[in-house]
């Protein structure tokens, strides 16, 4: 940019939205309504996934994969940001990705009251487009 010094630059926004994972431990909201934004979430999440896998690109994989990564935007789309596996393997990509889909499920399990838990393992085997990708994360 003019006026800037030659090197690196790191920029920083701060967007005031919520995030996935408020959302979904939210208790003030009922089940369903909590649900249905999550049946949003998953072809969202599947897209990404499928992008990873294609480009061998373990960039678009979360290492420490949490809804707290996932921001709502005002259009009722999903922000993904903190995306940081820089040095792993773009041969393992699929185990990446089933490492991520383990890590989501195991953070916001543990964020909701236990009387829901066994339905956001439900509701994801049932609503993830993509079946073979879940079987290969129980693999891992």
């Amino acid at each position: 940019a003019p006026g800037c010094k030659e090197g690196y630059y790191l920029l920083i926004e701060f967007i005031p939205h919520g995030k996935l994972i408020d959302w979904m431990s939210d208790e003030q909201k009922g089940a369903e309504e909590r649900f249905a934004l999550w049946r949003r979430f998953l072809p969202e999440w599947a897209r990404r996934h499928a992008l990873a896998i294609a480009q061998q690109e373990p960039r678009l994989v979360h290492e420490n994969g949490d809804c707290k990564h996932v921001m709502l935007m005002p259009d009722g789309g999903f922000l993904f940001f903190d995306l940081e596996m820089v040095y792993r393997s773009r041969a393992r990509i699929e185990e990446h990705v089933g490492h991520e889909v383990l890590q989501y499920l195991w953070h916001t399990s543990k964020s909701m009251e236990p009387t829901l838990r066994d339905r956001l393992l439900d509701e994801t085997i049932a609503h993830y487009p993509e079946r073979e990708r879940l079987r290969q994360a129980a693999l891992y």
